[in-house]
């Protein structure tokens, strides 16, 4: 169904990201990962997913710098922001920044895989 779509996942938390690794495979997305903003923009230049699903509190690069970054390369990338520290004042400025959505954690996986259909659709 989502053959061919590709999706990268930032987390620093192992767990969090192996958990949604795991979840957007069974979807048959293929799936990247990676640990930090550093190594998220890497893949964003070499394998150029149409997804990134990042979480906001990273150390080195948070996820609204990493947001930034990727709108800068990819413009048309689809990102979402990911955090357990949710703000209306970080909601709004992710949105502001360009960010698709703006989810908490722990992450209600139903409520993912809407939103990616929904944004995989519009960009179709």
């Amino acid at each position: 169904m989502n053959l061919g779509s590709s999706i990268l996942v930032v987390d620093d938390e192992e767990n969090a990201r192996e958990g949604l690794r795991q979840f957007l495979s069974g979807l048959d997305y293929d799936v990247y990962t990676a640990e930090n903003g550093r190594e998220a923009l890497e893949l964003v230049k070499k394998e150029r997913p149409e997804i990134i699903l990042a979480d906001l509190k990273m150390p080195e690069m948070s996820g609204l710098d990493l947001l930034h970054e990727i709108k800068r390369l990819r413009p048309d990338a689809i990102v979402l922001i990911l955090t357990a520290y949710g703000t209306v004042e970080s909601a709004v400025q992710a949105m502001k920044a360009g960010a698709y959505y703006y989810l908490t954690k722990p992450i209600n996986f139903e409520e993912l895989e809407l939103i990616l259909k929904k944004a995989l659709n519009q960009k179709a």
